[in-house]
């Protein structure tokens, strides 16, 4: 019997080899196009992501510098002679226009060798108050202030409050330069925040005391959350011992019975 199978004519064979190796080429353009556009891409949104945290660092930098020049500026006066501990009137009119043009810092306040406290605080509403503290007495002066700064109470309490056992008097006088604290437990007010201190000397360089400044959880939380919807990305500040400072979104945090908080 005749063999009755058909041969595939040549042109055929070389036509299917061409069509598979036009698409073998066509493959591979394809995926090397892809694979440059993709790190293209990479390369653009890496760049935008430094570009938004470097944004955010410099942000927040400025959000918080205020606290640490109006401490040091002001541990310097004592230097100089321009701050002087026995005119309380002055005083108070001193911390009062430090907070004055920063409403993200909540308390300034001095603290002497002796124990004696002077502190200009902001509450809820931004009325600013003033609490003077003696050692001497165990006693606190506290003058609270309408929202036209008008004063509506002047009032003496028993105190056992003594800023030396404070962590940002303890820490900047045994730094003996800036000292930021980690997050703890405000006495006043009993919220959680950090501190900007910087020790105070005299012209003969003795130590005269601490001067220090505050900022709320709740305030730098609050700004962080404005640059999460701004940039949609999660922010926070980490100290030097890789512990979360502050975050945005919803303040959670736990206190401990030396005050601290974590």
């Amino acid at each position: 019997m005749k063999n009755t199978k058909k041969k595939i004519p040549f042109f055929i064979i070389i036509f299917s080899l061409l069509s598979c190796l036009v698409l073998v080429a066509i493959a591979s353009v394809l995926w090397v196009s892809m694979t440059q556009t993709q790190r293209f891409q990479n390369k653009v949104i890496e760049a935008s992501m430094t570009q938004i945290s470097q944004t955010i660092i410099e942000r927040t930098t400025q959000y918080l510098i205020p606290a640490v020049i109006v401490a040091e500026s002001s541990a310097s006066f004592t230097q100089t002679g321009i701050m002087e501990f026995n005119q309380s009137d002055k005083l108070e009119t001193y911390l009062f226009n430090q907070i004055k043009p920063y409403p993200q810092l909540s308390k300034v306040y001095v603290a002497e060798k002796d124990g004696a406290f002077t502190m200009v605080y902001r509450d809820k509403n931004q009325s600013l108050h003033t609490k003077f503290v003696s050692t001497q007495d165990a006693t606190a002066r506290i003058k609270k202030r309408d929202a036209y700064q008008q004063i509506i109470s002047d009032t003496i309490e028993p105190t056992d409050y003594d800023a030396r056992t404070r962590p940002w008097f303890t820490g900047a006088k045994q730094a003996g330069e800036r000292y930021w604290t980690e997050l703890y437990l405000f006495f006043t007010g009993k919220r959680p925040g950090i501190t900007a201190s910087y020790p105070m000397y005299d012209e003969n360089n003795a130590f005269q005391g601490v001067f220090g400044v505050d900022v709320e959880l709740s305030q730098l939380s609050e700004f962080l959350d404005q640059q999460k919807q701004e940039h949609f990305f999660d922010v926070f500040i980490i100290n030097e011992k890789s512990q979360i400072v502050a975050q945005s979104g919803n303040v959670v945090f736990k206190t401990y019975s030396n005050g601290s908080v974590g």
